[in-house]
């Protein structure tokens, strides 16, 4: 019988990089004990076990909130105009990023629509100096950005 061992909530994972902060999206996952034994963590857009390819999509929609576009990775988290999804060799479009920047110069790039960091809650981010930006007062501007 499969187990459920553990939920993880949706969080965005930080990464500091050279004059640069990238945030990673993890979506909302669990983690199971499949019949055959093996430990999978798995998520709306992933419900097969890696060892024997049992499909556990009915515990992961009774354990996660799952909705209709939770099961398809998320292309919006990507930088450029298309990337590599994890999977059988696909590529998928990106739907948006956002750069702010702040007084030190410094170059924060979001990836996603406006709209899904204000319904994360994320309304600052922090700047390498410190300083606190918004997408309201330190957005640049899409040709500016194109630049990157």
């Amino acid at each position: 019988m499969t187990q459920v061992i553990e939920r993880v909530e949706a969080h965005y994972e930080v990464q500091r990089v050279e004059m640069d902060t990238l945030y990673r999206w993890c979506p909302e996952s669990v983690v199971i004990e499949c019949e055959c034994g093996e430990r999978a963590t798995l998520a709306a857009s992933r419900s097969a076990c890696g060892e024997c390819g049992a499909d556990h999509e009915a515990i992961i929609e009774e354990v996660l909130n799952v909705r209709q576009e939770d099961k398809v990775e998320h292309p919006w988290r990507c930088v450029r105009p298309s990337c590599y999804a994890p999977g059988p060799e696909r590529f998928v479009p990106s739907s948006g990023r956002i750069t702010l920047e702040g007084e030190c110069g410094e170059r924060l790039v979001l990836l996603g629509r406006e709209d899904d960091w204000y319904l994360e809650g994320r309304r600052l981010f922090e700047c390498e100096c410190g300083e606190r930006l918004t997408i309201t007062k330190n957005r640049v501007s899409e040709e500016a950005s194109a630049a990157i």
